[in-house]
C-alpha cells in the first residue's frame, strides 16, 4: 500500500535557504487522490521543490550554497554519462547492496541499484527515487543484505578559488517505520573518501517501536576546522545499519541537499604527515612527522596502538607515550624517530600503529591521528633439506602437517608431464612419494621417466593431495631403475604418491571408459578390494585407447581429489601409460609362447647386475614378477632400437621369476633366477 506526504517551506534564519519541510499523512494513496487537496499540495510541492539532477555537485563561490533535490531522478541507476532518471556516478555513489558497490565514475543500472520509482511501502531491497507529488528524494529499501551496511555518498569539487574551513550543510530525511526495528542514518566527512569523520550532531537513529506512517526530520549543522583547499574533492557519506529490534527495515530517502561553504576561523589541525608509511626492516630507523596547520600552543601524546603486530622492544624501539609541544612562533612539524630492528626471523611484514591522542590547547585532531607503518621484512627463507617422508605427513583430519614449509628434496621421476605448459609428476625417493605441481613454469625441463632430481619448493595441499610448488630444479642423473611397486587391496593415504600394483582388476561398468582423449574417471574391483577410482589423463596414451576387455593387472601411481576438510576420501590410482594395464590372458599366452632361445640373460642365476639381450628385437620395456603375476619391477627403455639393457637386482629377493620384454605388440618371456 503507497503512501504520500504533504509539504510545507520555510525559510532558515541564518542561512536564508528555502528548504522544504514534511508532515506526515497516515491515509492511503487512493484515498488522498478523492480529496480536494491535491491541487494544494501539488502547487506547494512544485514550488518548493525544483530543479534538474546536478552533473557535479560544485561550490563556485564562498557563501552561496550548492543543491541537490533529485529532481528526475527514477531510481534508473547510476552512470557517469547518465540518461534520464539516472544519478550522475561522478557526484553521487551507492555501497553495501547485495549487487555490489558502484565506484564513482562507474556504471550501475540494473538490479538494486536501478529499482525505479515508488512512493513507498515497498520490501524488495535497493535503491529507489521516492516519488511524491513529482517530488523525487533519493530512496534505500535496506534488507537482509542491503545496506545493513550501506552508504550513499556524495563528491563535491571546490572551484571558489578560496579554502574553505567551514561548511553549513542541511538535508532531509524521509522514513516509513512499520516494524519493529530501527535503523541509523547518519553522516560523516572525507577528504580523500577512505578515511572518514563522524559527525554526530547529524546522527539519526528511527524509532523501535513502530508507526505505520511515513515521517520526516531535517538535519542542519555546520562542520568546522576542515581545510578543503580549492581545485580539490570533498566527501559527504549518510551511512545506514541496523540498530535494534527485527522485523522489515525502516525505508529512508534523501533529499533538498544544500551545502554551503565559509572560509571560517582558521584552527590548528594537528595529524601525522600521512596516513601510512613503509619502512624495510634493514632500513635502521624511519622518521615520522606529525604537523600543526598553524601558529599554536598545545600539547598532544603520541601513543602506540595495541593493533600493532610488530613486538616493541624486539622489532622495534619506542617508548610510548611520548609528549609532543607546538608553541607560538615554533616549528610547524616535529619529527619522531623510531629505531628498526634488522632481525633474521622470517616472519613476514608487520605493523606499528601509533595513535594521537590528548591535545591540549587550541589544537584539534585532523583526520591523520592514526599511522600504520609497515615494516618490510628483508629475510629470505632457507629451504630445509629433507627426506620426502619428512614433508608429507597429514594429520587425522589428511591435512598436510608441512604446509607452507620450504624444503629441498631429491627422488626420482615417475610418470610423465601431465600439465601442458607447466610441471605435474610424481617423485619418488626411498622414504616416500609426492607430487611436483608448477602451474606456468618448466624450468627448461621436460620430465622423463627415471630422471634424479634435486628440487627447492613449497609444500602445499590440493584437494587432500601433498604437492610440492618447484622453486627450482636440478637433473642429476638420468635412466635411474624404478621402485617396485607395492601390491595392495585398498587406496588411501598410505598409497598418495606411490607407485603401487593391483591384481586381479575388472571394470564395474564398460560405458565408463571414454576413450575419447578426454580425462575420465572408471570404478574398478581388484583382489580383496571393495570398488576402486582408476584415473585416465587425458594427457596419457590411456586417454585414447580401447576399453580393456577382461582382467587385468593393474600399476600406477596413487592419488587424491577430495576437495572437503577433512581429507580422507577421493584416493585413486593413475596408471602412467598402456603398459600400466597388463591383460592377465595376455600375460598367460606369453608365457605359452615362451621362447628363451630369443632372450639372452648373463649371468643366470644372478645375484646384483644382469645383462638381458634380445638379438634384433627394439626394446619398449622390460619387466620382471614373481611366478604368481605380481610385478617386482620394471624398466622403460628410452634409446629407440635399443636390444639391450641391464639391470640392478640387489633389492629382488632370492628366489625364481619371469623376465617379459615388451616390443610393440610383443611380448616376450623366460625366467630368472635370484641367488
Amino acid at each position: 500500500m503507497g503512501y504520500i506526504f504533504s509539504t510545507r517551506y520555510y525559510r532558515n534564519v541564518n542561512s536564508g535557504l528555502v528548504v522544504c519541510a514534511t508532515t506526515r499523512s497516515g491515509l492511503p494513496l487512493h484515498k488522498i487522490l478523492n480529496m480536494r487537496l491535491l491541487s494544494t499540495l501539488a502547487i506547494a510541492v512544485a514550488v518548493c521543490c525544483h530543479g534538474t539532477v546536478q552533473a557535479q555537485l560544485e561550490l563556485t563561490a564562498l557563501g552561496v550554497a550548492a543543491t541537490e533535490d533529485f529532481s528526475g531522478f527514477a531510481g534508473a541507476g547510476f552512470d557517469a554519462s547518465p540518461d534520464d532518471g539516472m544519478l550522475d556516478s561522478d557526484t553521487w555513489i551507492v555501497t553495501g547492496l547485495s549487487d555490489g558497490d558502484v565506484d564513482f565514475g562507474g556504471s550501475a543500472t540494473t538490479g538494486d541499484f536501478a529499482r525505479g520509482s515508488t512512493m513507498g511501502g515497498i520490501t524488495t531491497g535497493g535503491v529507489y527515487a521516492a516519488d511524491i507529488l513529482d517530488n523525487q528524494a533519493l530512496m534505500v529499501q535496506p534488507g537482509a543484505d542491503d545496506f545493513t551496511p550501506g552508504a550513499f555518498a556524495l563528491q563535491m569539487i571546490n572551484n571558489t578559488g578560496a579554502t574553505i574551513g567551514e561548511l553549513e550543510v542541511f538535508y532531509a530525511i524521509y522514513y516509513l517505520n512499520d516494524q519493529g526495528r530501527s535503523n541509523s542514518f547518519n553522516l560523516s566527512y572525507s577528504y580523500d573518501h577512505e578515511t572518514w569523520v563522524d559527525l554526530s550532531d547529524f546522527d539519526f537513529i528511527s524509532p523501535e517501536a513502530a508507526t505505520f506512517l511515513p515521517d520526516s526530520v531535517n538535519r542542519s549543522g555546520t562542520i568546522t576546522g576542515l581545510t578543503w583547499n580549492d581545485g580539490e574533492f570533498f566527501y559527504l557519506r549518510w551511512h545506514g545499519d541496523d540498530v535494534a529490534g527485527s522485523g522489515s527495515r525502516d525505508e529512508f530517502a534523501l533529499d533538498d541537499v544544500s551545502v554551503t561553504g565559509f572560509e571560517g576561523e582558521a584552527i590548528p589541525v594537528i595529524g601525522f604527515s600521512g596516513t601510512s608509511a613503509t619502512v624495510s626492516e634493514d632500513a635502521g630507523s624511519l622518521d615520522i612527522s606529525v604537523n600543526v596547520s598553524t601558529d599554536s600552543d598545545c600539547e598532544l601524546t603520541v601513543e602506540l596502538d595495541g593493533s600493532s603486530t610488530a613486538t616493541e622492544g624486539v622489532d622495534f624501539t619506542f617508548s610510548s607515550p611520548v609528549g609532543i609541544t607546538f608553541s607560538t612562533g615554533g616549528a610547524l612539524s616535529e619529527l619522531l624517530n623510531i629505531p628498526i630492528t634488522n632481525d633474521t626471523d622470517i616472519e613476514g611484514d608487520e605493523t606499528i600503529v601509533l595513535t594521537l591522542t590528548d591535545p591540549t590547547g587550541t589544537c584539534v585532531l585532523g583526520v591523520a591521528d592514526m599511522i600504520t607503518i609497515t615494516i618490510a621484512d628483508d629475510d629470505e627463507p632457507v629451504a630445509t633439506e629433507a627426506d620426502i617422508a619428512d614433508v608429507t605427513g597429514e594429520d587425522a583430519d589428511g591435512i598436510a602437517t608441512s604446509d607452507g614449509e620450504l624444503v629441498t628434496i631429491t627422488g626420482l621421476v615417475y610418470g610423465y608431464n601431465l600439465r601442458s605448459g607447466g610441471l605435474e609428476f610424481t617423485l619418488i625417493d626411498e622414504t616416500a612419494g609426492i607430487k611436483v605441481f608448477s602451474f606456468s613454469e618448466t624450468f627448461g625441463y621436460t620430465p622423463n621417466e627415471g630422471d634424479e632430481l634435486t628440487m627447492t619448493g613449497t609444500i602445499t595441499q590440493f584437494n587432500g593431495l601433498t604437492e610440492i610448488e618447484p622453486e627450482s630444479l636440478e637433473v642429476l642423473s638420468t635412466g635411474n631403475t624404478l621402485k617396485v611397486p607395492a601390491t595392495v587391496s585398498a587406496l588411501d593415504e598410505s598409497t598418495e604418491s606411490d607407485l603401487i600394483h593391483l591384481t586381479g582388476c575388472t571394470l564395474v561398468d564398460d560405458a565408463e571408459w571414454l576413450g575419447d582423449g578426454s580425462s575420465f574417471n572408471v570404478n574398478i574391483t581388484c583382489d580383496g578390494s571393495g570398488t576402486l577410482v582408476m584415473r585416465i589423463d587425458d594427457l596419457v596414451d590411456l586417454s585414447t585407447a580401447t576399453v580393456p576387455d577382461g582382467a587385468f593387472n593393474l600399476t600406477g601411481i596413487g592419488s587424491q581429489f577430495d576437495t572437503d576438510a577433512p581429507y580422507l576420501d577421493g584416493y585413486q590410482i593413475m596408471p602412467r601409460y598402456t603398459a600400466d594395464i597388463d591383460m592377465i590372458e595376455d600375460t598367460a599366452i606369453a608365457i605359452v609362447d615362451l621362447d628363451p632361445v630369443m632372450i639372452e640373460l648373463y649371468p643366470n642365476p644372478v645375484s646384483r647386475l644382469v645383462h638381458v639381450h634380445a638379438p634384433g628385437i627394439q626394446m619398449d620395456m622390460v619387466t620382471i614378477s614373481d611366478l604368481q603375476g605380481q610385478v617386482m619391477m620394471q624398466e622403460m627403455v628410452s634409446r629407440t632400437g635399443q636390444s639391450a639393457v641391464t639391470l640392478e637386482l640387489s633389492a629382488l629377493p632370492s628366489g625364481m621369476y619371469l623376465l617379459h620384454i615388451i616390443s610393440g605388440d610383443r611380448l616376450l618371456t623366460t625366467t630368472l633366477v635370484k641367488e
